[in-house]
């Protein structure tokens, strides 16, 4: 190993690639998040409640699920949107 291989000036070569290596993770970390979008106030989103009929078709339900009882076999849905 040549000067400057241990010591002082190789820790600190050492912390400034790690350094550098959690600013590029960071900054790609950040474009991910950034380019996934985000859920905006100012549209109205919901839960939607729907009831799946027997020849494969889903139905919106009028009623909640706090009020609809569903038949024994049935399937509801739910959709965000």
């Amino acid at each position: 190993p040549g000067p400057g291989a241990d010591g002082p000036s190789a820790a600190r070569g050492a912390r400034l690639r790690r350094a550098s290596f959690v600013v590029a993770v960071l900054l790609a970390v950040g474009g991910v998040l950034a380019s996934a979008g985000s859920a905006s106030a100012a549209s109205y989103r919901y839960w939607s409640f729907w009831s799946g009929a027997a020849d494969g078709g889903w139905a919106y339900q009028q009623q909640g699920p706090n009020t609809y009882v569903p038949p024994d076999g049935s399937v509801d849905g739910w959709r965000f949107g």
